[in-house]
Parts: C-alpha cells; structure tokens; sequence
C-alpha cells in the first residue's frame, strides 16, 4: 500500500548558524560591491530593490551603522542576495497563518509536563482515514475498508435426503436458506456439553422466553 507524503513544512525556524557580524559584514559587500549580475557599489534603494525588502532606506541605513537590530525578515532578504545562505526556514507563526484554519480542532495526545510546549505539530490535510506512526520519524497510510463477502459467516447446511416429485431419493442443498455459525467460550460450550444440549436448542428456549 502507498504511503501518504509526509511533508516538513519547518523545523528549528528560530535557529540560526550565522551571527550578526557575518549579516553586517554581507550587507556592506553587497552595497560596495553589489553581485555578479550588478555590480556596486550601491545605494540603499538599489539594495532594497536588488532583495525586494519591506524596509525603507533609512532602515537599512540604521542597521548599517549598527544602530538597528537585524530581524528575521532583513536575514531572510539579505540571504536571498548572498548565494552561500540558504533561506530561513519559514516560522511557525507564518506558517499557522497560512496553512491552519482560524476554526481548525486542535488535539494534544498525552499529557504534556507542566511549563512545556509541544515539539511536533501534526497537520493533517486528508479528511479520508489514515493510519499514522509516529516513532523518529512520521509515516502515514491510507485505511482501506475490509468489506467481507455477503456469506461472511454464513455456511450451508449439510447436505439431507429429500424425495422429488418422483419419489426418488437424491440428496440436495437447501440453498435458499443461510446458516449462522456462532462463535462461543470454550466453557460455554462445555457447560452445554454436560448438560446434553445444543445451541441451536438454547437459544430456541431462550427465545421461547422472551417472545411469549
């Protein structure tokens, strides 16, 4: 059966290998010296045109001169421009506004120490039944249906004498009557034993009981 994909929208979104100074120090490589496709030195709008920045020159301005902190949002365009960064990976609030539903349910399976937040967000896209595990990493299959067959625990009856409108006798099935084989405890079925019944006799009586 074919796994249903299993996508990491994001992980460790706040972790950053890269410090500062190596952000400040691309920021004024590429004002000086610009890229490979358009040379420097620029200005800040060049800059902000090169990245497609939200921020105004003077923002980029501030942070040059080391007066404004850098926010995800100016790494993540600053690494756009520097070939060796990899973009950030996106947050988990962007990708709650994106992806979950204002309405969504949520569920917290086990119980969760007191103080801590939850590591793993499993968003499930498929309304169709699923089966998922979860141990390292996450799988997840589709359920298909078990339809048994019309005479699932149905069985014929033995085969018994009978005389056609000749008088002979044959032996045919009785095919136009279904037969329920119930499945009993051992010591039900001992019990029953001792006592010299049956349980087609059993339940005959019982239903005897209950009808009058």
């Amino acid at each position: 059966m074919k796994n249903i994909p299993v996508t990491t929208v994001t992980k460790d979104a706040t972790h950053d290998l890269i410090p500062d100074e190596m952000y400040l120090s691309g920021l004024r490589d590429l004002l000086a010296n610009g890229t490979p496709e358009r040379a420097g030195p620029w200005t800040y709008r060049q800059l902000i045109e090169a990245v497609d920045s939200q921020y105004s020159p003077a923002w980029w301005n501030l942070r040059n001169r080391e007066q404004r902190a850098l926010t995800r949002e100016g790494k993540s365009e600053l690494r756009l421009a520097l070939d060796d960064l990899p973009p950030l990976p996106a947050s988990v609030t962007a990708v709650t506004e994106q992806m979950i539903h204002p309405d969504a349910e949520m569920l917290l399976i086990g119980l969760l120490p007191e103080g801590e937040r939850v590591r793993r967000v499993l968003m499930i896209a498929d309304s169709a039944e699923m089966q998922i595990h979860v141990n390292g990493t996450v799988q997840a299959w589709p359920v298909t249906p078990v339809t048994e067959p019309e005479s699932a625990g149905m069985v014929e009856p033995d085969p018994t004498p009978e005389q056609d409108g000749n008088g002979a006798g044959e032996r045919c099935y009785a095919r136009n009557k279904r037969y329920y084989r119930p499945c009993l405890p051992v010591s039900l079925k001992e019990r029953m034993e001792a006592a010299g019944l049956n349980i087609e006799e059993v339940l005959e009586e019982k239903l005897a009981s209950v009808e009058n």
